[in-house]
């Protein structure tokens, strides 16, 4: 297989990846005790797609780079914010500009990724209908200190990537382009 299509293939995987991750950030789950095990799954599903994303946008970002492409220098630019916790209390004054490459590889280095839910309420008070949707994810990697894990927002991060894709859409696209026509 040549590079491009290394690329493209990466690329597309990274791509399926984000909208699989988006569609089920956004997934509600009512509170009731019986549905415990939809919301397992649902994190075991979130958080399976969260490591084949990061491998594959990783991926192609790293093939971009072979083809001159500086996809790297815009995943590492500050715009990502995660929030430390100690021991599982948040660190106060403790969020930070983080970057789409620093997150990719917490979670291809993570010890652990655990999901976390946000609780929503209905607006009618004649029903309980409180349902659940995971909103983030903790992860923790070999490179972070015993007892710190990171807080993303799953929709900041997936953003993050397309905003990393999107510059360089165009950019991509000219340049496979030119390199079919040329051989």
């Amino acid at each position: 297989m040549n590079l491009i299509a290394a690329l493209e293939i990466s690329r597309n995987q990274a791509l399926d990846r984000a909208a699989l991750l988006g569609a089920l950030s956004v997934s509600h789950v009512p509170v009731a005790s019986e549905q415990q095990q939809i919301r397992e799954r649902l994190h075991a599903q979130i958080a399976q797609a969260l490591y084949e994303f990061a491998f594959s946008a990783r991926r192609y970002i790293e093939l971009a780079g072979r083809l001159s492409i500086p996809m790297r220098a815009m995943a590492e630019k500050p715009g990502l914010i995660a929030v430390r916790s100690r021991d599982g209390a948040e660190v106060l004054n403790d969020k930070v500009t983080n970057n789409l490459w620093w997150a990719l590889g917490r979670i291809i280095h993570s010890d652990a990724v655990e999901l976390e839910d946000r609780v929503a309420i209905s607006e009618n008070p004649d029903t309980d209908s409180r349902t659940v949707h995971p909103w983030g994810f903790r992860v923790r990697s070999d490179k972070d200190a015993a007892g710190d894990t990171w807080f993303v927002f799953l929709d900041f991060f997936v953003e993050r990537f397309l905003e990393v894709d999107g510059s360089f859409e165009r950019d991509v696209a000219l340049l496979l382009r030119q390199l079919r026509s040329t051989g």
